[in-house]
């Protein structure tokens, strides 16, 4: 089987048990191939069969220590062949996978979440995400999620916040020569909803759809494109990957 392009969408539900019906109904309506929640605040109490979605392949992540909310769920559609890939970081709200099917087979999508409350995992979450995001850049990657680095305009993203843990991000973020696709608000008054990649024209399309029910996060869509010049990403890889030795 081979397509043209997939169909994501992604939002942060801020507990999903009590929105699943709403994720249902707009899965219905749009069919997205893959599907990205963060602050899904599911735990172990919480079974896969009470969260699944029919024709979906779910992967999961909940939060591991005794705090409520955070967690992350990737869905994928059944013929994508997807399967999960261990990420070698300490980072620890993130999934993901990758696909099996002709044009993407090469590619590895995840979610992830930072949470922006400091006492749950320490004050080197930052570092650890820095991290997460130098560990999986080497690859042909997608990395959606809600990353709460809520004082970076992405429609002109200038590190001016010199030793600031945003302006370290935003530094991981040109070392690793990334595009940041999302440049709408995904809150009231912030972009903290991201999409990454290594190649610039690998997704295309990023459309908001409001608030996803009663979470304060928007619902947002977007395509992953097949007719991206892969010669030209396996030579931006191969530049990076020898600017990197020389450093």
């Amino acid at each position: 089987m081979s397509k043209p392009y997939l169909k994501c969408m992604y939002t942060n539900a801020c507990s999903l048990i009590n929105k699943f019906i709403v994720l249902e109904a707009m899965v219905c309506n749009y069919e997205p191939d893959v599907i990205g929640i963060t602050e899904s605040w599911t735990h172990d109490g919480i079974n896969d069969s009470e969260i699944a979605l029919k024709g979906y392949d779910l992967f999961r992540c909940d939060r591991q220590v005794d705090n409520k909310g955070g967690g992350v769920l990737l869905y994928v559609k059944h013929s994508l062949g997807a399967v999960q890939v261990n990420v070698n970081t300490d980072f620890p709200e993130h999934v993901w996978c990758r696909l099996k099917i002709k044009g993407f087979d090469s590619l590895v999508i995840g979610v992830c979440y930072r949470t922006p409350t400091e006492r749950i995992y320490g004050n080197n979450l930052h570092e650890k995400l820095r991290e997460l995001v130098y560990e999986v850049a080497e690859q042909n990657f997608i990395l959606m999620g809600d990353f709460n680095y809520r004082n970076i305009d992405w429609k002109h993203p200038c590190n001016n916040g010199g030793g600031t843990e945003e302006g370290k991000f935003l530094d991981c973020v040109e070392d690793c020569m990334l595009t940041q696709h999302v440049h709408c608000l995904t809150t009231q008054q912030s972009t903290l909803d991201l999409v990454f990649t290594r190649e610039p024209d690998l997704v295309s399309e990023v459309q908001d759809l409001g608030p996803f029910d009663s979470s304060d996060h928007h619902l947002l869509t977007w395509v992953i494109n097949r007719s991206y010049d892969a010669d030209r990403v396996k030579k931006r890889f191969m530049i990076i990957a020898k600017w990197i030795q020389m450093v």
